[in-house]
């Protein structure tokens, strides 16, 4: 197991260690809930990173509580997209699960592969990647100017092109990534042993309002969000999705009833 040590401000450094040291003890000895709870405890305190939202999944996937484990594997994608070992290992907990991503179930699986592609990169990669395209850009037209030979004007128009084309992909690609993960648009379903998906914003006991229900643990795309006040108690948001299996083009699920990574 992987810990990365977390500076807070309400705890000081050589105690955070220690705690983090413990629970690396802890788990390699197999007491999972001893390293749970002092990874926890962590997170509590304020520290937060890829590698402490790894681990804690890590303990929940030996303690068998594989949605909690789905969510704190995607909370470390979203801190950490680079982070392979994470996105092995929710695939792997998915499986074992038999839960499906139906983040883009909407999508074509050619759309749907790209997009999750996408994500499994940081937005400000691609920004950087984004301006040296915008910088060659101005280098190819520069050249296309300046070259006296038609050899080199056609490299510097063409190339000139191109990185522009480039430029615009690459800073869409940031633009979505940050959209997606920023905006913390993914929800998991913990309602257990299924959510139920409505086809309006608000509670009913009408079976025919139940667009469709989910497993625990299953990653939902937010489209849309209200706040609803359910038979007069404290509003709260329920959460609009769209899904091939839906019997309606757009469902509510309740804020209560998901986690947001």
């Amino acid at each position: 197991m992987t810990v990365a040590a977390i500076a807070t401000d309400a705890t000081p450094v050589d105690s955070l260690q220690a705690v983090i040291d413990s629970a690396t003890v802890a788990y390699n000895d197999k007491r999972y809930n001893d390293a749970l709870a002092a990874l926890t405890a962590v997170e509590r305190d304020g520290g937060t990173s890829g590698a402490l939202c790894y681990d804690i999944a890590s303990n929940y996937y030996r303690l068998g509580d594989n949605v909690q484990a789905i969510l704190y594997y995607e909370r470390a994608l979203l801190l950490d997209p680079s982070n392979d070992d994470a996105r092995h290992a929710l695939s792997i907990t998915r499986q074992r699960a038999v839960i499906d991503d139906d983040a883009f179930a909407g999508d074509h699986y050619v759309i749907a592969t790209l997009k999750q592609w996408i994500l499994g990169h940081r937005w400000n990669s691609y920004a950087t990647l984004g301006v040296f395209a915008f910088l060659m850009a101005l280098a190819g037209g520069a050249l296309f100017v300046a070259a006296s030979r038609p050899l080199w004007r056609k490299v510097g128009f063409f190339g000139g092109i191109t990185m522009a084309v480039m430029c615009v992909a690459l800073n869409s690609m940031a633009y979505f990534v940050r959209d997606y993960t920023a905006g913390h648009r993914f929800a998991i379903a913990v309602a257990a042993p299924v959510t139920r998906l409505n086809a309006v914003p608000r509670a009913t006991a009408d079976s025919t309002q139940v667009c469709l229900t989910v497993k625990a643990g299953t990653r939902l795309l937010i489209v849309d969000s209200v706040n609803a006040n359910v038979d007069g108690t404290t509003p709260h948001w329920w959460y609009a999705v769209e899904h091939p299996r839906s019997t309606s083009r757009r469902a509510w699920v309740d804020q209560r009833d998901v986690a947001r990574p």
